[in-house]
């Protein structure tokens, strides 16, 4: 099954259910790097490809909760400040800040749970 194009719709629909990732993006004027270098779907693909990766590598649930790893391209990885291996596309990079090692503390969910330009703990909470 985890062979089946279907997959990836699976991971989809699964994190718009779960974390509702269609954000409503930033303000165009005071994120202009969010735009210039197509951030969004960088965060968006982030966590997903995060998830599918503990699915194709049948890894630990608790990983969604604590992990030492994402997976980012050179834009998303400059973004967090980590250090990438260089290349195209999104790699597994390794992080240092434990923030960030679960989708909760991926950018596409705390972009997400933010309200306008603030973030939102009661949002992120709920």
């Amino acid at each position: 099954m985890l062979d089946d194009d279907k997959l990836a719709g699976f991971v989809q629909g699964f994190l718009d259910s779960w974390l509702n990732l269609r954000a409503t993006p930033p303000d165009r004027s005071q994120f202009t790097s969010f735009y210039q270098y197509d951030l969004g779907s960088a965060m968006r693909a982030e966590t997903e490809l995060f998830t599918r990766h503990l699915i194709e590598e049948n890894l630990s649930p608790e990983l969604f909760i604590d992990a030492d790893f994402t997976f980012a391209n050179k834009r998303l990885a400059e973004h967090y400040a980590v250090d990438f291996p260089g290349g195209n596309g999104f790699q597994r990079v390794s992080l240092k800040d434990g923030r960030r090692g679960r989708p909760l503390g991926q950018a596409s969910v705390l972009t997400v749970s933010a309200i306008a330009i603030d973030t939102s703990p009661v949002v992120r909470g709920v």
